[in-house]
């Protein structure tokens, strides 16, 4: 059954702080519930019907990384060679995926604040914002620990986590200026500052028991500086052009 409790308030306001148009403060705040995307979901049905197995080799067959190993053989070059190899149950054995039947649904508290000035025809603004967000899925090893034996036609398996937790604070600054007939070019530079953190790994956590025994670190893939600037100018024959950077 679908949730029906999904209560997701926004308040947003605007200030003309001198009444002439030219100074105005704005900010917002609200709760945002997400989903979970791709296939992570699914992979309790989906990774038992399309299975995927690592394969361990060794010199001797002695385990790898605590994990069966195989002798090697060119054979296993083969994909039938390396079905021969997983009928024999050494290795290759897929892993199993257990979803909680109480996940709880990904959310954000959001607010932020700002100014916006006009100097003749450019404007300018400085705000803040600061986003908290709750019960981000992933995947840790069953009972805290790695590979434990629930099944011998599996390698291991792992259960599904919502403690994963960012912290998000960032500051923009812009500069616009609009395009207009009588002048004939237009611009917006707009950088970021940004501190992005959280707890916890992406879709595995596997590095630590839980997430929440992870410490805060940066968050990876993000930009603590960045800058976006396009501009455009009106040329001849009623043309006008524009870029990106």
């Amino acid at each position: 059954e679908g949730q029906t409790d999904l209560f997701q308030p926004r308040l947003g306001f605007s200030y003309d702080v001198f009444k002439t148009g030219r100074t105005v403060a704005f900010g917002g705040v609200g709760r945002y519930y997400d989903r979970t995307l791709f296939n992570s979901t699914l992979d309790e049905q989906f990774r038992l019907q399309h299975s995927v197995g690592e394969f361990f080799f060794s010199p001797d067959g002695s385990p790898v990384f605590g994990q069966p190993a195989a002798v090697w053989d060119p054979k296993y070059l083969t994909a039938a060679g390396l079905r021969e190899l997983q009928a024999t149950g050494i290795t290759g054995k897929p892993e199993v995926f257990l979803i909680s039947n109480n996940l709880a649904v990904p959310y954000s508290d959001q607010w932020n604040l700002g100014v916006r000035q006009q100097f003749g025809q450019i404007n300018a603004s400085v705000s803040y914002a600061n986003i908290r967000s709750y019960n981000g899925l992933t995947f840790v090893w069953g009972k805290g620990q790695c590979c434990p034996q629930l099944d011998p036609n599996y390698s291991n398996y792992l259960i599904s986590n919502d403690d994963v937790k960012t912290w998000y604070d960032a500051v923009y600054l812009t500069l616009d200026k609009p395009y207009t007939d009588q002048s004939h070019y237009g611009f917006n530079v707009a950088y970021t500052y940004a501190d992005a953190e959280q707890i916890g790994g992406d879709l595995f956590s596997l590095d630590r028991r839980t997430p929440d025994d992870y410490a805060k670190y940066g968050t990876p893939g993000t930009q603590d500086h960045r800058i976006v600037a396009n501009g455009i100018v009106g040329i001849p024959w009623d043309v006008r052009l524009s870029s990106l950077i």
